[in-house]
């Protein structure tokens, strides 16, 4: 069998580090050093790994792991996917495919007769309506995974060759073969917790939600791999093209953006009717952990005219505990060094005279 993935993740290109004058490409060096002394270890047989059991530190090296993988294995000599047995086609939940799934057909130069018994097997599973249960290797060093074998049918399309459709042809849309989608562990798949007291929905919400869902139904859409174009690979490539050929950068339309305004524009009123419907949620308003500045303020008693050091600019002369006082009477911050207090107490004076003169303005103003 060849093996295929449905969906391939493209990503960019990683970097590559050049050097700065010869522009060549760096070679990565790897060096083992000790936690204690920073010693550079020269002879890699003394590196050991280790593992815990229990409470204690089982020494276990890179051989004893693989051995111990391919033991674990069914059938340890070569990559294989080895058949165990049949299930119903519900036997496996749409929800229970959550790790990336292979596309599988039989390789006939490699093995001959493997397209024939592909071929058995498939039209065989499509008739009984099951599903298989399978062990898949991927590679040898590997570890083997407990999948699900799924037969899927061909597709094909008609379409016309002439203008009078007096010739069609058909053309493969979806191939013959397995999909093979690794079973996820028991941990993967949690139980939703359980939940009491449930609110139940009023007529009135539920209809709402509907004029939402039913505005929102795209009709006659069918989406295929070359549908759309991948946004961030396409500003990639713009980029590139921009350097290579000196020209002005040209951003790449993102068309699997949502269109939020023109959503709004068409279930806008719906949403705000639905809002208007949901009960109002409780929410206890949050304690506070600040302290109210009542209780940080003090008396200040230093007897410093401070607006007259503030129009000498000669605050800096204060000693520190004085700028505390005053800022604690202020209810500012204390901390920090004399610098930050000198101007912490500048811009506290500097606020204090332009209140004062406001205050004078509007006072002029009403008589």
């Amino acid at each position: 069998l060849d093996f295929f993935l449905p969906v391939s993740v493209q990503r960019m290109p990683g970097y590559v580090m050049v050097h700065q004058e010869s522009t060549k490409a760096l070679i990565k060096d790897k060096q083992t050093i000790t936690m204690d002394t920073g010693e550079i270890v020269k002879d890699e047989g003394l590196v050991r790994q280790y593992t815990t059991f229990g409470s204690e530190k089982a020494l276990i090296s890179e051989e004893d792991i693989r051995m111990i993988k391919q033991k674990s294995n069914a059938n340890a000599k070569t990559a294989n996917l080895l058949l165990l047995g049949f299930k119903d086609q519900r036997y496996i939940p749409l929800h229970h495919a959550l790790d990336k799934s292979y596309f599988a057909y039989p390789n006939d130069d490699m093995v001959e007769g493997s397209l024939a018994a592909f071929s058995a097997l498939h039209s065989s599973m499509v008739r009984k309506k099951v599903i298989g249960l399978g062990e898949l290797l991927t590679r040898k060093t590997g570890t083997s995974r407990l999948v699900g074998i799924i037969p899927q049918e061909e597709v094909r399309e008609r379409y016309s060759i002439e203008a009078d459709n007096s010739v069609t042809r058909t053309e493969q849309v979806v191939p013959p073969g397995f999909l093979v989608i690794p079973l996820p562990f028991e941990d993967d798949i949690r139980k939703p917790p359980e939940v009491h007291d449930l609110c139940n929905a009023s007529d009135d919400i539920v209809e709402a939600m509907k004029s939402i869902i039913r505005k929102l139904q795209i009709e006659e859409f069918e989406l295929r791999y070359n549908s759309y174009e991948n946004p961030a690979l396409a500003k990639f490539w713009n980029y590139i093209e921009s350097i290579a050929l000196n020209t002005s950068y040209r951003e790449a339309e993102d068309t699997l953006k949502m269109n939020v305004k023109e959503m709004e524009d068409l279930v806008g009123a719906d949403i705000k009717i639905l809002l208007d419907l949901l009960p109002q949620d409780e929410v206890e308003a949050p304690k506070s952990n600040k302290r109210k500045a009542s209780q940080i303020t003090a008396i200040d008693d230093s007897g410093i005219d401070w607006k007259a050091l503030f129009d000498g600019g000669v605050i800096h002369e204060c000693t520190v505990q004085q700028l505390k006082t005053y800022l604690r009477s202020v209810g500012e911050k204390i901390s920090g060094k004399k610098a930050e207090l000198v101007e912490r107490v500048e811009e506290q004076i500097s606020k204090l005279i332009t209140i004062k003169k406001e205050q004078t303005k509007k006072e002029e103003a009403i008589l």
